[in-house]
């Protein structure tokens, strides 16, 4: 997901695809664990995105109040 799709979403959309990709993670990590798992560049991106929600909603949260 790109900033641009970010700026585009209301805070509650922006919380349901945390939550979405948080889970995707978790099942990430059993399926690895499991050795069901091959393709580590998943987690990367789950987690880089993950990353890039936080950090558009922590910086949309400190504009507003100021």
């Amino acid at each position: 997901m790109k900033m641009k799709e970010l700026k585009e979403k209301t805070e509650e959309e922006l919380k349901k695809a945390l939550s979405e990709l948080q889970g995707k993670l978790t099942d990430f990590k059993f399926r690895t664990a499991a050795g069901q798992q091959k393709d580590t560049r998943e987690a990367r991106q789950l987690r880089r995105t993950i990353a890039r929600i936080l950090t558009f909603t922590r910086s949309r949260a400190a504009h507003e109040h100021k």
